[in-house]
């Protein structure tokens, strides 16, 4: 359990950081893009998890709900920044992964709560739950930000979210491959063989 805690804090520290850098040079920490919403889920998901410790797992079913969540969202957020923004920006490494915050809310807070959630905290879920509870802040945020692009109080923060200008075809083709890579990685990481590795 000090071990859990250890790296709790330790993903506190590293979310705490990267959104803090984001006010410092921007000003502000815009919630329009899915990985600011993921470092913050991170940020409350590790606070959470200091709560519970010191309450004697009196919230655990809220913390598995937060942390599942955290995990696969920041799986996601780095899924696109690797295999997406980095080769559809001319290969612009350091802009993604080196300047300012990126380092932070696009590797190593997601890499670092992957693993800690995978490798130390090892949460049991039952079928429903890796579906439900891999898919509701995800499709909450696709709601929430589509209500605000369509009424033009934001600009869409992704490509297949302007709706004005690309076609919906392809906004519900990409949004259904995320469905299926949350629900999927909601099944890998809590699979037993995973659980199994230390």
């Amino acid at each position: 359990m000090k071990k859990q805690l250890i790296a709790n804090i330790l993903i506190l520290i590293a979310s705490f950081t990267g959104i803090l850098i984001a006010f410092i040079f921007d000003g502000y920490f815009n919630l329009k893009y899915y990985t600011n919403w993921s470092n913050l889920l991170a940020l409350v998901s590790s606070i959470l998890f200091i709560i519970n410790y010191l309450l004697k797992d009196k919230i655990n079913y809220v913390l598995k709900f937060f942390k599942i969540n955290t995990a696969l969202m920041l799986t996601v957020t780095l899924l696109i920044v690797l295999f997406v923004l980095i080769p559809t920006y001319d290969w612009n490494v350091s802009f993604f992964l080196l300047k300012r915050q990126a380092s932070f809310v696009h590797f190593i807070v997601p890499v670092l709560n992957v693993l800690v959630f995978i490798f130390v905290e090892k949460y049991n879920y039952n079928k429903k739950e890796k579906i439900w509870m891999s898919l509701s802040i995800s499709l909450i945020y696709i709601i929430l930000i589509s209500i605000l692009i369509l009424t033009k109080t934001v600009t869409p923060p992704y490509n297949f979210l302007d709706y004005y200008h690309e076609s919906i075809i392809f906004t519900i083709i990409v949004i259904f491959v995320i469905i299926l890579m949350l629900i999927g990685f909601s099944f890998l990481y809590t699979s037993e063989r995973i659980k199994k590795l230390d």
